[in-house]
């Protein structure tokens, strides 16, 4: 997506900007895009889905709820204490698995995510209110696990 693509020039020419040569930093601002090419890959090979058709569904998700934000917001939480490290991060770790699980639920139903929000009635909405709330709030640990949660209600409705 067009947004992928103009987050990583910027990610490049943060790093030109750094001192880090043009071409090395073309290099390194590319690696972002590799992120979420494990979980689109698993839930292709489970699925027997076409790549393709996946990221697609994939991202379109993350648009629908905002999850790079979520979790931009999620990393910079600074946690000085090694319990709020792990919470945050098996909070992160919850975050990816259901944005797997929904999005094979959304493959399984063709890929057509209006239809799914359809079907899943004011939940999706509701759902994604509630975490834009949550990330423009400030993000803490608890309120990511909190969001985490709800994401997470969702792909086990």
């Amino acid at each position: 997506p067009a947004s992928f693509l103009q987050a990583t020039q910027e990610g490049e020419d943060a790093l030109v900007a750094d001192g880090i040569p043009a071409d090395l930093a073309e290099s390194l601002a590319g690696l972002t895009d590799l992120f979420d090419a494990p979980d689109i890959v698993l839930v292709a090979r489970r699925t027997e889905t076409p790549i393709e058709a996946v990221a697609a569904t994939h991202f379109a998700l993350d648009r629908t709820f905002r999850l790079g934000p979520l979790l931009e917001a999620a990393y910079a939480i600074q946690t000085v204490d090694h319990y709020d490290r792990l919470a945050r991060d098996r909070a992160m770790a919850a975050v990816a698995s259901a944005r797997r699980r929904l999005t094979a639920e959304v493959v399984a139903r063709g890929g057509d995510l209006a239809a799914w929000q359809a079907a899943r009635g004011g939940d999706v909405e509701r759902i994604r209110q509630a975490v834009d709330a949550i990330v423009a709030s400030g993000l803490t640990v608890s309120k990511l696990t909190v969001a985490a949660s709800l994401i997470d209600d969702l792909a086990k409705e």
